[in-house]
């Protein structure tokens, strides 16, 4: 995964390991004995190779990373002396991110949602629907949506290629986009968990679904409802709101 700061999305890139991933790797071939490694590239691919990977933070959004900056009361994060500084670019996208979701103010103080939002270990955009879930009573499903987005996709290949599993889904699909399909998939999975009308999994793989997914999804479910209960945004009788 790769952060375009262009266009704000994070995307599958191929690309080249590094000279010093390569022997990294070499390395595990003899770590118990002698052993023998082999390279599906040539010497000159090798000597091509940049000599360390791209460090993390240019590879990821800051968003998340400037908010815990500011909370931390760090005036101006574009003169934070990183030891290995991101894109000027990636830092002001950020910035920009975090006014546009009112975590910032203009003048780049934290807001009372930037607060919430900083004691939430999660990304900025999941905890900004975690918060307006808790504000408008929605809070059973920005949870489920919050927790499918979280996790990789449950539709496998199949999912879009066969005309069976594409048929055997179609009243999950919803003109409101992907999310929402996942979400309504998600749903009918946990109902027919709790029903037990028929084998989950048999369910999961006519429709080109991976069940996996919607255990981890319904475990995602259960962490950030506590977040947002030892925040204060949500009591035991679901009363939620910013005070």
């Amino acid at each position: 995964m790769t952060y375009d700061p262009v266009c704000k999305m994070r995307r599958l890139k191929e690309f080249w390991v590094s000279r010093a991933s390569a022997e990294q790797r070499k390395g595990r071939a003899g770590r118990t004995g002698p052993g023998v490694c082999f390279r599906l590239f040539s010497e000159q691919e090798y000597q091509a190779m940049a000599p360390y990977s791209k460090p993390e933070i240019e590879r990821v959004p800051l968003d998340s990373l400037v908010l815990q900056m500011v909370a931390m009361g760090l005036p101006d994060c574009r003169k934070f002396p990183f030891i290995e500084p991101p894109k000027p670019e990636t830092l002001e996208n950020s910035i920009t991110v975090l006014k546009e979701v009112e975590a910032m103010t203009e003048d780049e103080s934290l807001t009372v949602t930037g607060k919430v939002l900083a004691n939430l270990p999660v990304d900025v955009s999941i905890g900004k629907m975690l918060i307006m879930g808790t504000l408008f009573n929605q809070v059973e499903s920005v949870l489920s949506l919050a927790a499918a987005l979280s996790v990789q996709s449950p539709f496998t290949n199949a999912a879009y290629k066969d005309s069976e599993c594409i048929a055997a889904r179609r009243n999950l699909d919803s003109d409101h986009g992907d999310p929402i399909t996942l979400l309504n998939s998600f749903r009918e999975w946990l109902k027919i968990k709790a029903d037990n009308r028929e084998n989950s999994r048999k369910w999961c793989k006519r429709r080109g679904l991976e069940e996996q997914r919607f255990y981890e999804m319904t475990k995602l479910t259960k962490q950030f409802e506590q977040l947002l209960e030892e925040a204060g945004l949500l009591t035991a009788r679901g009363d939620a709101g910013l005070t």
